[in-house]
């Protein structure tokens, strides 16, 4: 009988904890879904301060440190971008499919390092100094950067001025981000458990931080038909012949960079739109046209 009573017993609290774990699991998952379906949250109003975006309708020069320092200048007819001697800063390696979205790349003062990739050819680069220039053609792939050391470089960017200077606001924003009514609450959270936290350093928020960017900048470059590179299938790791790989190898590899491309920068997009609170065009990033130069 004495231990028909124990059994009871221990059925009766695994029963408990299970009905306990139920619950727990169930509030969170209802929380969660709360906070990824509500674009604005009540709970911001009330219990967590909201920030504003920065308004650079009229702002020309953003002086950016994330992720290296650089300057952009959208002052005259081309994009500035000075880089001072000891930035680590390039161009994150970009491509367009048709002429009229193509850049052409100018190097005004310093030394310059312009690596671009053909489509199925092999890979160039070009290391040149003031008054070179490079025009980038469809479907190649192309970086530019500081071409030495200790030297300030600064490049003139014949390009869309709206997208750069979009991009450049949501950069300068990056922080603001975590702070908005509009951010889900569980982001905001995250954020500032691990910038309060006495277990984690500045990098782990930092962190945070550049990861959530790294979505809304890929949805700004998925509306406006800039693909960057994220990755690729290398088919090159398991040719163990001292020969020539196969062309195949090469298109391959290729269509691997534009297929991945493709893939994470429109889920990117639809993860902000959906999930982030994010959008691609912001009103107070929208230009005043009276005090900019021409976009061409």
């Amino acid at each position: 009988m004495q231990d028909l009573k124990l059994i009871t017993s221990h059925l009766n609290s695994a029963a408990t904890c299970t009905r306990i774990r139920m619950a727990f699991a169930t509030c969170l998952s209802i929380f969660v879904i709360s906070c990824l379906i509500m674009p604005t949250h009540w709970l911001h109003c009330r219990f967590l301060p909201c920030k504003q975006r920065t308004n650079t309708q009229s702002q020309t020069v953003f002086a950016l440190s994330r992720p290296h320092p650089v300057v952009f200048d959208f002052s005259g007819s081309g994009v500035l971008i000075k880089l001072e001697p000891d930035t680590l800063w390039t161009n994150k390696l970009q491509w367009q499919y048709t002429p009229q979205d193509c850049m052409v790349i100018k190097v005004l003062s310093g030394r310059a390092h312009i690596f671009y990739y053909p489509v199925y050819l092999t890979s160039g680069s070009l290391m040149c100094g003031s008054g070179c220039s490079f025009e980038q053609t469809p479907e190649t792939r192309v970086s530019f950067g500081q071409g030495t050391a200790g030297v300030s470089t600064v490049f003139e960017l014949n390009f869309r001025h709206d997208v750069y200077r979009t991009i450049c606001s949501a950069i300068q924003d990056a922080e603001v981000y975590m702070d908005l009514c509009s951010t889900p609450i569980w982001i905001r959270l995250i954020y500032h458990v691990l910038k309060r936290s006495p277990i984690y350093d500045d990098r782990a928020s930092n962190w945070w931080i550049d990861f959530m960017l790294g979505f809304q900048l890929r949805a700004i470059r998925y509306v406006n038909n800039i693909h960057t590179y994220e990755g690729s299938i290398n088919p090159y790791l398991f040719w163990l012949s001292f020969d020539r790989p196969p062309d195949w190898m090469d298109v391959l590899y290729v269509k691997s960079i534009y297929a991945i491309s493709k893939a994470s920068l429109s889920t990117s997009f639809w993860i902000g739109k959906l999930w982030l609170g994010m959008s691609t065009e912001y009103a107070e990033y929208t230009p005043v046209e009276a005090s900019l130069g021409s976009k061409d």
